[in-house]
């Protein structure tokens, strides 16, 4: 998990990203930075075993208070106590290119139990109308629900710039802050993709996620090899007792499976199916 670990290399990106949204406000019309989702726009969200309950409401919520949030890339705790909690989702690849969670099996391996830890055992039922239905054993059983957007939002394109990729305000975040000496030699885009450090794309997230002019950002994920996945995060306060973000509807939902060897597989159980057709889409 990433965390910040420069507070002056969050200082920097902050203010470099900060001091532009504050100027050039017509340079933000251009569709390019300032994406708008029409009603009906999907997205997805991984609920981990630690909130899945099989209701599709937990996956809506941001569970951790501002205080805890302190391994979010692209927000969270800032080094003087403030910053913002959000919401990760992410997005279909355009299309007929198949998508991918590129983050999802890397964030699965940190469900596993700890040595020594006896793991849990699920017994599902996979549901396969051409075929006679079937029951696995597996360690583990997480959710992605599809959501769709009711209501227009508005965001900002954070995309990494590589190759034909348009990001006209974060190659203009790179051009500001590339050379401050707060990056220790390192280019913007090495920051941008970051194992372990946060400092950098908190900075920048926390900056646009505390502009009212905008519903959400857009960002490449990191653990994208070819830099295809896209997420997004919206801001919204976190806290267990907090409510859902009210803006999504849910269409479906689907289970991730964590089997004894290790491995992952993906699939519709009967549960999911029941669940879905409860939906009355």
């Amino acid at each position: 998990m990433p965390t910040l670990q420069s507070e002056k290399v969050y200082e920097a990106a902050f203010k470099a990203t900060y001091d532009l949204l504050s100027g050039g406000s017509a340079e933000l019309l251009d569709p390019a930075i300032t994406l708008k989702f029409p009603v009906g726009s999907a997205a997805y969200r991984y609920s981990s075993k630690t909130i899945s309950d099989g209701g599709e409401a937990n996956g809506r919520k941001v569970w951790r208070r501002l205080s805890g949030d302190v391994d979010n890339r692209w927000n969270g705790l800032d080094p003087k106590g403030g910053g913002v909690t959000g919401l990760y989702m992410a997005l279909e690849n355009s299309g007929a290119l198949s998508t991918e969670f590129s983050e999802l099996v890397h964030y699965q391996e940190g469900e596993v139990e700890k040595e020594g830890e006896i793991p849990s055992v699920v017994r599902i039922q996979e549901y396969n109308a051409a075929q006679k239905k079937r029951f696995l054993t597996v360690d583990n059983v997480f959710f992605m629900w599809l959501f769709f957007t009711t209501k227009p939002m508005v965001g900002l394109n954070l995309d990494m710039p590589h190759g034909a990729s348009v990001s006209p305000f974060m190659k203009r975040i790179f051009v500001k802050i590339a050379g401050d000496p707060a990056l220790k030699g390192m280019s913007p885009e090495q920051w941008y993709l970051h194992d372990t450090d946060a400092s950098f794309c908190r900075g920048i997230g926390n900056a646009c996620l505390s502009d009212l002019r905008f519903d959400f950002i857009r960002v490449t994920s990191a653990r994208s090899a070819d830099l295809a996945s896209k997420n997004i995060i919206i801001p919204w306060v976190g806290g267990p007792a907090t409510a859902p973000y009210p803006h999504l509807t849910c269409a479906g939902r689907s289970s991730f499976f964590l089997k004894a060897d290790g491995t992952h597989d993906a699939g519709t159980t009967e549960a999911d199916k029941a669940f879905n057709q409860d939906l009355k889409l």
